[in-house]
């Protein structure tokens, strides 16, 4: 069997890809050593500033909470934490494909966390010392507070709801409900100063088989002093909208803009085009991608390679220098599991690498700071 998912998910979750006119200055093409130069120190540059997040001063205060009573925190996870942040990518950038929310929040809210709780250096655990409908936690934000036996920290959940829908489960043949959550605003303070912040809208549909919960619209801003992070989606059964920033003041560290032309209704079919475009600073994917082309030539026995190229014109730029590096193209491999499809990276000389090897180190600070 062949294996493109790699091929196709890669493209789908970069969304890769803008449909700009080139400056003169990117229409030069460094030479390979150069630019394989480059690629490295850029996606060097790229795992600092995930590292430099991860030292943020919430992010640490919020690592140190779960390390205090791991039971209370992971069901502080499961319950309130209902979007992995890796999912909310991947759906963004693919709505049909992805899920929004994870299997294990479709849970009753009456069983959810609520009231306040504070941290109790003799016993070890959270205390609840007030019932309510909402959420606060006063907790030690690191080993100094704890030591000292001080709460100086502040986890409050000032507005939760969510929507309640009956899906259809066409191989029971039976409809089971589910709550998914419309709005959520959170806070973390230390010392009383603010260091992180939540906002989060969405609306919702049932899909046209009743099996599947359609967002409508999505929007998400989320402050980690000093960093700023928003997306936004909005879409119907022709075409959807997403966009991301994030930035540190008026730096952009990492943005995309992507719409989404499909074929047909968006849970039943594969997107026709994707354009749009993507940026972690330096590096910025641009082009466009005639995404339902790609696909059928990928479906073919073998692939037809040469068409799915065809279909996709995506160069990678440095913006820093204003140069490009190279550009992508698809390529066959052969593995134990088949035939596989994978994206890479063509230089001036004509020698490639995989973009999943030169992206690779990145990945790997991004699922060091999700799992934490």
């Amino acid at each position: 069997m062949k294996t493109k998912m790699k091929f196709l998910l890669l493209f789908s979750l970069a969304a890769i890809i803008g449909f700009y006119s080139c400056s003169k200055d990117e229409d030069t093409v460094l030479p390979a050593d150069e630019a394989k130069a480059e690629v490295t120190n850029a996606v060097n540059d790229m795992k600092g500033t995930v590292q430099d997040v991860m030292n943020a001063q919430a992010m640490q205060a919020g690592i140190f909470m779960m390390s205090l009573e791991p039971d209370f925190g992971k069901s502080l996870v499961s319950h309130y934490a209902f979007v992995n942040p890796k999912d909310l990518v991947m759906f963004m950038s693919n709505p049909s494909k992805n899920k929004l929310f994870k299997p294990s929040y479709y849970a009753k809210h009456d069983i959810f966390p609520t009231g306040t709780y504070e941290y109790n250096f003799t016993t070890n655990v959270f205390d609840q010392t007030d019932q309510h409908d909402l959420l606060v936690i006063y907790f030690p934000s690191d080993q100094a507070a704890f030591d000292a036996n001080t709460n100086d920290a502040e986890l409050a959940i000032t507005t939760f709801s969510y929507q309640t829908y009956n899906l259809y489960d066409s191989w029971d043949q039976t409809y089971y409900e589910v709550e998914v959550p419309t709005r959520l605003v959170a806070y973390i303070k230390v010392d009383n100063v603010s260091v992180f912040t939540v906002d989060y809208t969405a609306s919702f549909q049932l899909s046209t088989n009743n099996e599947e919960i359609v967002p409508k619209s999505l929007a998400v801003t989320v402050t980690v002093n000093p960093y700023t992070f928003t997306m936004n989606y909005s879409g119907n059964n022709e075409e959807y909208t997403t966009s991301m920033s994030f930035s540190q003041g008026n730096d952009v560290i990492a943005e995309y803009n992507v719409t989404v032309k499909l074929t047909s209704d968006l849970w039943d079919e594969a997107p026709e085009k994707i354009s749009g475009h993507i940026q972690f600073t330096p590096l910025k994917l641009k082009g466009f991608i005639n995404m339902f082309a790609v696909e059928q030539a990928a479906n073919q026995t073998p692939a037809n390679v040469a068409l799915m190229n065809e279909n996709i014109s995506v160069t990678l730029i440095h913006v820093d220098i204003n140069r490009t590096l190279g550009s992508v193209e698809a390529r066959a491999f052969v593995t134990d599991w088949g035939e596989s499809i994978e994206p890479v990276l063509v230089y001036d000389d004509g020698t490639w690498q995989k973009l999943e090897t030169i992206f690779q180190p990145l990945v790997n600070e991004f699922d060091d700071l999700f799992s934490k």
